[in-house]
């Protein structure tokens, strides 16, 4: 679960890069064929 009240200002890098990612590939759909896969690692550094 994640915080109630998410706005574009307070989400990270990573969100709103595949926001745009998945809302270019939207838009293209009719000229290209994508294929999108995600990977990612979050590092803590715990003291």
């Amino acid at each position: 679960t994640g915080p109630k009240q998410i706005t574009v200002e307070s989400q990270g890098v990573n969100y709103r890069a595949l926001s745009d990612l998945f809302h270019i590939s939207e838009q293209r759909k009719d000229v290209f064929v994508y294929d999108i896969s995600v990977q990612m690692i979050e590092i803590y550094n715990e003291q």
